[in-house]
């Protein structure tokens, strides 16, 4: 059976702290001069919900989502100043690699534990990541290392653009790259699963 071999892990548990800076109106959080819509965190939280088969539409659900958009776009951003693409080819590689490994895109979507629906846009996010991670720590192959260097770098990204939370979905934790409930509590991070970055890939 062929050993698989993590490309990423999940980011660090969330902390409490308070957002600072003012958030444009109508927003639900701006990255530098990026807003980020109410509208776009309904419609990520509506996927990630449909995807996981669930309809608890809930603060914490919400929170995930904006999470996810947050991430992605720091991801973006991390991208361009290390000049980290991925192509269609690349993730069509990966896919093949993965038919290989377990017979067929559904049973490589069951292995990953993602609909099938999901599993180009899985794959095309975790290898976006993953070499994101490589580019911020050139020669690293501990996976935990990795996502250390990414999360750091990720971190100053946030702070030098600046990231501002509406209120109702609670505060910004500048140190830990997570939304947090306003009361307080953290709320562990839960990315929709269409676009998830965690993703497992034959060895070569």
């Amino acid at each position: 059976m062929p050993r698989t071999t993590a490309v990423a892990s999940a980011l660090a548990a969330l902390v409490a702290v308070t957002a600072c800076g003012p958030v444009h109106t109508g927003a639900a959080a701006t990255v530098g001069h990026t807003r980020i819509s109410v509208a776009q965190v309904r419609a990520a939280t509506k996927a990630s919900l449909a995807a996981s088969g669930t309809s608890a539409d809930t603060p914490e659900a919400e929170r995930a989502a904006l999470n996810t958009l947050i991430s992605n776009d720091i991801l973006s951003d991390a991208a361009a100043a290390k000049n980290v693409t991925v192509s269609e080819g690349d993730v069509q590689d990966l896919m093949v690699r993965l038919r290989t490994a377990y017979g067929s895109d559904d049973g490589a979507a069951t292995q990953l534990g993602i609909p099938v629906a999901s599993l180009h846009d899985f794959l095309h996010q975790g290898l976006f990541k993953y070499r994101v991670e490589q580019s911020v720590a050139p020669g690293q192959t501990d996976p935990t290392a990795l996502l250390a260097a990414l999360t750091n770098y990720e971190i100053t990204l946030a702070k030098q653009r600046g990231v501002t939370v509406s209120p109702r979905y609670g505060a910004w934790d500048p140190a830990q790259l997570g939304v947090v409930a306003a009361n307080g509590f953290s709320t562990p991070f839960k990315a929709p699963i269409a676009v998830q970055s965690p993703i497992a890939a034959p060895a070569s």
